[in-house]
């Protein structure tokens, strides 16, 4: 039987997660057929071996893609939205799982019963490395709003971690004109996907908990977030090429300007305090890059500077 929804997820050397990551697909509860694709970036540890173990059960309707190179998350994401058979796909990092065995079933009677929207998320749990509940259960990047469309997303806010999305199949026989996801970052791909996603209809977050979202503490990250945030001095400037990439792809794809000046702000301010923390001359440049980006009104950037501080330290007294 042909499936309905493809599940698709992708996995580096999380050999201490990647068998809970798919055993809660499993227990999925769904009325409709599922495939599940699975994409190993190279791993170097024991993944590969717990993968091709799993697949051995004859009632499972698993593809196992493993790289003889490591591609990067972001092109192996894109690699298995291209392979994707199902109408809708449901998005899973193997490090993170599912929580409600009903949450394919719910996700797809939503979209069956709200045609207008292209997707829908939900709420996360955020766990550590041990599964635990973490004390914060906010994740900045995550809009407060229910419906989530190109303004809401404004070049980096997310309807719902990546875990917990399922949407429309819109990249099965799209060639090329996806390739964002993998051209802008070759990491950070879930902001690229629901931009795609949101050019195509709104997004809606629904007011129910599903799923788990492991994090990391500090340089212990092993997750590809993690790793980058921690480990890269540059995360300010890339996320402002980033976002610049992605304003360029949206007013190519809709044909008007559509601005994302208020992140590029945020970014700058970003790199601008991390330059005085490090007093690094590569942070410094970092700043003087984003000024110097082109079509960057140095003066408007500037100006904003003390409204982008008094945003950081507002928000470091909330926490």
């Amino acid at each position: 039987m042909e499936a309905l929804i493809s599940v698709v997820i992708i996995t580096y050397n999380q050999e201490l997660y990647i068998r809970q990551s798919i055993e809660s697909v499993w227990k999925q509860k769904v009325n409709v057929p599922i495939e599940i694709l699975v994409g190993n970036d190279a791993s170097t540890d024991h993944t590969k071996e717990i993968l091709e173990h799993m697949k051995q059960d004859p009632q499972l309707h698993m593809r196992m893609i493993h790289r003889e190179k490591n591609i990067g998350a972001s092109a192996n994401l894109y690699d298995l939205l291209k392979r994707a058979r199902g109408k809708y796909i449901a998005f899973l990092e193997g490090d993170d799982y599912w929580t409600d065995c009903n949450k394919l079933q719910k996700q797809i009677d939503f979209l069956k019963k709200h045609t207008k929207y292209v997707g829908c998320t939900h709420e996360c749990m955020l766990v550590d490395e041990n599964g635990v509940r973490m004390p914060g259960q906010s994740l900045e990047w995550i809009s407060k709003k229910r419906e989530f469309d190109i303004r809401t997303h404004r070049g980096f806010y997310l309807a719902g971690q990546m875990g917990t999305l399922m949407c429309r199949n819109i990249f099965q026989g799209s060639g090329e004109k996806y390739d964002i996801i993998y051209k802008a970052h070759p990491i950070i791909s879930d902001r690229t996907v629901q931009l795609a996603l949101v050019l195509n209809g709104p997004l809606y977050r629904m007011n129910m908990c599903m799923g788990a979202y492991r994090q990391f503490d500090g340089q212990k990250g092993e997750n590809a977030t993690s790793r980058y945030f921690t480990r890269n001095d540059h995360s300010h400037y890339d996320n402002f090429v980033l976002t610049c990439d992605l304003e360029a792809y949206t007013q190519t794809y809709m044909g008007k300007t559509i601005q994302f000046s208020y992140m590029k702000k945020i970014f700058f301010t970003n790199a601008v305090c991390q330059a005085c923390r490090r007093h690094s001359y590569e942070t410094c440049r970092d700043v003087r890059k984003i000024l110097h980006y082109p079509g960057v009104r140095q003066w408007s950037y500037l100006l904003f500077l003390p409204r982008g501080i008094l945003r950081k330290i507002i928000q470091k007294l909330k926490r």
